[in-house]
């Protein structure tokens, strides 16, 4: 018998034995990381439930084509837009809430921020720089020095494009509506970080949009390479209504 050949055939067999159960291994491991991720997007998964109770159609203003400050012609098909849901409240539980709006390319520096209720008690009026040299989501929060909304008030607010820095009857505008509501005790304890996906999807099952979007858009802002939060993004603004401002930059 040749000892040799027996003992070179038992190593290459143990070889061959380490070998497949270092791949099995490596298959468990990555099975058990799927299986945790699809638990994680699962639990994570952010989706807009409308309030219950009335549901007033949402005021959306459109791009105006006029000379004085004109949008580029590839984005005529898709005009100024807040972002908000086609018809259902849109409410926050923030006193300075952050409003979301898609704006075209165009030729405006600045524009004019207002907000205001029904009775005009609240009026608040500011001037915002625009990036104009490229098309893209602008976010706009108000700020600390501005009146808090108050709860259980519905307002009314409005970007136009200053054209030439003038305000024109054609200014290309975008209005929307908000709603102030007091937080609910559970979803305040819940939310044990402010900025998550976790807090995001928890807002959106409540029911609070300017709060589910604008934390969502923070994440993908910050994290523009992360898939779950792209993923949700998109999905969140297919869900309302919105997909073809889904894969929108954002601009400052």
């Amino acid at each position: 018998m040749d000892y040799y050949k027996i003992c070179s055939y038992l190593k290459s067999s143990c070889l061959t034995l380490l070998m497949t159960s270092s791949l099995l291994g490596s298959l468990s491991l990555e099975v058990q990381a799927q299986n945790k991720s699809i638990y994680t997007n699962k639990k994570n998964r952010v989706t807009f439930q409308p309030p219950k109770g009335d549901q007033p159609q949402q005021t959306v203003g459109g791009a105006s084509r006029g000379k004085q400050c004109p949008l580029n012609s590839q984005d005529l098909n898709l005009p100024m837009t807040p972002l908000l849901p086609t018809a259902s409240q849109a409410l926050t539980t923030k006193s300075h809430p952050t409003m979301l709006v898609y704006v075209p390319q165009n030729s405006a520096s600045k524009a004019m921020l207002t907000v205001r209720d029904k009775n005009e008690d609240y009026n608040y009026q500011t001037i915002v720089s625009m990036v104009s040299d490229r098309a893209g989501i602008v976010s706009l929060t108000l700020p600390e020095d501005a009146p808090s909304l108050a709860i259980d008030r519905e307002y009314q607010w409005s970007l136009v494009l200053m054209c030439d820095n003038k305000l024109r009857p054609d200014s290309p505008v975008a209005i929307g509506n908000i709603k102030r509501v007091a937080a609910d005790i559970s979803l305040d304890t819940e939310l044990s970080d402010a900025r998550s996906l976790e807090s995001a999807a928890r807002y959106g099952k409540a029911g609070i949009w300017y709060d589910t979007v604008s934390t969502l858009a923070q994440l993908k802002a910050t994290q523009p390479n992360d898939y779950g939060i792209s993923d949700s993004w998109e999905n969140l603004l297919t869900e309302v209504g919105l997909e073809k401002i889904a894969k929108a930059e954002f601009v400052e």
